[in-house]
């Protein structure tokens, strides 16, 4: 008889008690959600019921043409990394429950409702050390990306924050540099995104030729620009010949900038040309090629 009992308990768990627990998992994340590997894709639209909370040994991976919604008050907490990257046909999208302009009417309540800034808390951490990349995104509705740390990086790309309240305060530092690219690409081969050892190795070895560059043009930059400094504030010296130095000198100085330039386009354009070549060989896959390309476009803007 007890061993009828044990049977039948056994039955009612793998029967009818597991699967509530594999569909609480995946498809609807409640207050106290945590995961091993957490990838979000596009194949249903993503519903967080109260706090989603990333663990610190987890990356939340969202995939191109992901729809997160998010009920009233509720919000995205990141203790690890989170790595969102859409691309221009198919942006990742955060925004209310109430928001039936994508993926539809999924609270069900057809127009009773609307979307209102502030409706959802935002995605937010407390952490230092933690990564946010996000590109190609739309968030909306929320009260913003609210990031009390002072290490890790948010950084976000070729996206749009939309009817969101004034009350968000964002306390990051917004990092795009050759080092935080470096760091990309080695989480990209971490993730086995890249699949030979040899092709990190020649995309951070390009990188690093360049950083090294560019630090002897900022010398040259910076001496020049003190020297500039020195003559102007040189009261001996006549101001014609005073005037003739400073002529020479802010010539050799735009010559140093616009040389260090051409070299950053010079070094980018074989960089990306090394990617696309990456790619066509299939070393790399789509989300990595999107996430190094995005980089390497941030870098013509910003250095």
């Amino acid at each position: 008889m007890k061993n009828k009992k044990y049977s039948k308990k056994i039955l009612f768990f793998e029967f009818f008690i597991l699967p509530i627990f594999i569909l609480a998992g995946f498809f609807i994340v409640g207050d106290s959600a945590r995961a091993k590997d957490i990838i979000w894709d596009n194949s249903e639209v993503r519903v967080i019921n109260g706090v989603f909370i990333i663990d610190s040994w987890d990356q939340l991976i969202i995939k191109p043409g992901t729809i997160i919604k998010i009920q009233e008050e509720g919000s995205i907490i990141a203790n690890g990394d989170i790595m969102a990257i859409g691309n221009a046909d198919n942006p990742i999208v955060f925004t209310s429950l109430k928001d039936d302009s994508v993926g539809g009417d999924t609270n069900g309540d057809g127009d009773n409702t609307a979307p209102a800034p502030g409706d959802w808390r935002g995605i937010m951490t407390n952490r230092s050390g933690v990564n946010i990349n996000i590109d190609y995104a739309e968030i909306k509705y929320s009260e913003g990306i609210i990031a009390y740390t002072d290490g890790g990086a948010l950084t976000i790309s070729r996206s749009s924050i939309l009817n969101n309240s004034a009350s968000a305060e964002v306390k990051f530092e917004i990092i795009t540099n050759i080092d935080s690219s470096i760091q990309d690409i080695e989480k990209i081969y971490s993730l086995d995104w890249i699949s030979k050892k040899y092709v990190k190795r020649i995309l951070i070895a390009r990188l690093k030729i360049l950083q090294k560059r560019l630090k002897h043009f900022d010398r040259r930059i910076g001496r020049t620009e003190k020297l500039i400094q020195k003559i102007q504030n040189n009261k001996k010296l006549k101001p014609k010949i005073k005037q003739k130095i400073l002529q020479r000198l802010n010539k050799r100085l735009d010559r140093i900038i616009k040389n260090k330039q051409k070299t950053i386009e010079r070094s980018l354009n074989l960089l990306d040309r090394k990617l696309v070549r990456i790619k066509k060989n299939s070393r790399i896959n789509q989300q990595g090629y999107d996430m190094i390309k995005s980089d390497i476009n941030y870098l013509r803007k910003n250095l």
